[in-house]
């Protein structure tokens, strides 16, 4: 589906709103792939692929024509390879926009092992969920015969935080009821609280649940 890039505001956070860090989680379906017997090494192994999880935290850092830039920063990322735990550490840049698609794109500079490796998705159009989600995979230079590949599935900490601005208060309350009674949503948000597919008072339920709970 294309977008104009007019229509790219839509989907964005707002820059005034994202200025705070944003803590990310790790959802299912993130994985550490190891491909350790790339030519021209002659061995059986191919593909080690591993579930991940853990965190980082996204913050904006400015808009220029046609994309929205965060910076990377604190990943912590854990995956049992081949029955050892490997732990990930690293930070970059997140970019999203486009002047007709919507792409994204994360590189990072990544501390696996003793060993470090640039990360990069490549500019890549967005599928399924964008932000505050942030769904994309990675891939390193091949050192040796090695090459990793890093598959982020992720979602903000703080649900209850609806219009990201780092806290949880009666702004963000006031934000999603005017959302949900059909008037402007903060940009990237949906009154679906509960991504059903439906608007409905299961929405509104589930938002005041998670504004109690805080953060």
């Amino acid at each position: 589906m294309t977008r104009s890039v007019f229509a790219l505001a839509a989907v964005l956070p707002s820059a005034a709103l994202a200025q705070a860090p944003v803590g990310m989680e790790l959802d299912l379906g993130s994985a550490l792939i190891k491909e350790p017997c790339l030519g021209p090494c002659a061995c059986a192994i191919r593909d080690i692929r591993a579930v991940a999880s853990g965190g980082y935290s996204r913050t904006f850092v400015r808009d220029d024509l046609l994309f929205r830039h965060f910076a990377i920063d604190g990943v912590q990322v854990t995956a049992a390879v081949n029955g050892q735990e490997v732990q990930v550490e690293a930070q970059g840049e997140y970019i999203i926009g486009g002047e007709v698609a919507l792409l994204h794109r994360m590189t990072l500079t990544a501390q696996i092992g003793n060993q470090l490796w640039n990360l990069d998705s490549g500019l890549v159009p967005v599928l399924g969920r964008h932000l505050p989600a942030i769904d994309i995979a990675m891939q390193s230079e091949i050192l040796g015969c090695t090459r990793f590949s890093l598959a982020l599935r992720s979602s903000p900490t703080c649900p209850a935080d609806f219009n990201e601005d780092g806290s949880v208060d009666f702004f963000d309350y006031d934000d999603f009821v005017a959302c949900y009674e059909g008037g402007d949503c903060p940009s990237g948000k949906s009154a679906d609280y509960d991504g059903d597919g439906a608007v409905d008072m299961f929405d509104y339920d589930a938002f005041v649940r998670a504004f109690e709970a805080g953060c």
